[in-house]
């Protein structure tokens, strides 16, 4: 487990920010918004969505090819997450992240796999309104469960809005 307390990858704002979100309590909540985007559970639903023909094979290689690059960007930025980089912030994830495939934060993973998905189905579905904003309660999810800073959300969401647009 990386213990990086001195980490100034985040600002003070960042943290204050989540420190609020986190009095919120909706911990439970916010579990349910991001369990379908965990590795085991994004698996699943994209081989429900293809097996139910909701996605077809081009759909699950851009979505594969898009989760490759986001693990690798982890790797180029190696940000820690944010309980493991500040004892304000907890972890209410269920998780520890202690493998070397899920211990950096940036960008986002469920983020950046939210986004993939939603602009998937939105090309697809252009009317159905909650396609807009999954990925949003995705990412609100990751900050109140105190394992991604806010930047990590928006970085998430920007990276999975580039590479749909360049692989579609």
């Amino acid at each position: 487990m990386v213990n990086s307390r001195n980490n100034t990858t985040h600002s003070m704002y960042e943290i204050k920010l989540m420190k609020y979100i986190q009095k919120l309590n909706f911990s439970k909540q916010m579990q349910l918004i991001s369990s379908p985007f965990n590795a085991s559970g994004y698996i699943v639903l994209i081989i429900i969505l293809y097996i139910c023909k909701i996605l077809d094979m081009k759909d699950v290689i851009i979505i594969i090819i898009t989760s490759i690059i986001g693990v690798g960007l982890k790797f180029i930025f190696k940000r820690v997450r944010p309980y493991m980089s500040d004892n304000v912030i907890l972890n209410y994830s269920g998780k520890e992240h202690n493998d070397i495939m899920d211990i950096y934060s940036f960008p986002s993973g469920h983020t950046l796999t939210a986004t993939i998905l939603c602009l998937t189905m939105l090309n697809k579905y252009p009317k159905e309104f909650i396609f807009n904003i999954i990925a949003v309660l995705v990412g609100f999810s990751r900050i109140s469960l105190g394992v991604h800073y806010p930047t990590d959300i928006i970085g998430g969401a920007i990276f999975g809005f580039l590479l749909y647009s360049l692989l579609v």
